[in-house]
């Protein structure tokens, strides 16, 4: 590990990378609603990375621990998921990273490493560092884009010819659209 002025360079290239690789095969980037207090909508940031691999989960837990990312890992067990009508064969992990000082630090850290995430990594660095409290247009409209990407996920293949689809700003317009004729 090399000793430098900022975590990246201590978290060293290949931690870096193995964490930034996980991330964006397994993981969840994603902005979440809930309409609890008063009556308003609030809207939350986290990102989870989920999988059966013991020893994947224990180098994300590693990894995260070093950047001193603030982190939480659950094991849910056969009888667990069963319970939950989830058809699984083995013990299944999250590692979750709520909030919006976990998440800000977690960007941070990674900075510009992401290759297939970028737009999702976006919405959620605008939505760390948005105002508070959380929860108005701005905050409508993030979330939108990010469900948009999840619906709808560009791909590098997506610029050729006879490939249609359609981007998450687009995708956005057309909720907004739809939302604002379902209230007339």
């Amino acid at each position: 590990m090399v000793q430098g002025a900022n975590q990246q360079e201590r978290l060293g290239d290949l931690d870096l990378g193995w964490l930034v690789g996980v991330l964006e095969s397994e993981g969840c980037l994603r902005i979440q609603r809930s309409n609890r207090r008063r009556k308003k909508i609030y809207y939350g940031v986290m990102v989870t990375i989920t999988n059966t691999n013991p020893t994947m989960i224990e180098e994300a837990h590693r990894i995260l621990k070093q950047a001193e990312i603030g982190h939480h890992v659950k094991w849910l067990q056969l009888d667990t998921l069963q319970k939950y009508r989830v058809k699984a064969r083995k013990p299944v992990a999250h590692v979750s990273i709520w909030g919006c000082g976990r998440v800000g630090r977690l960007l941070d850290v990674v900075g510009n490493q992401w290759r297939s995430r970028q737009e999702e990594a976006a919405l959620l660095q605008a939505f760390v560092d948005g105002p508070l409290p959380k929860y108005g247009p701005f905050y409508d409209d993030l979330y939108l884009r990010c469900r948009a990407i999840k619906q709808y996920p560009q791909r590098p293949y997506a610029g050729v010819e006879g490939v249609a689809y359609k981007t998450a700003a687009s995708l956005s317009q057309d909720m907004v659209q739809t939302t604002a004729k379902s209230v007339e």
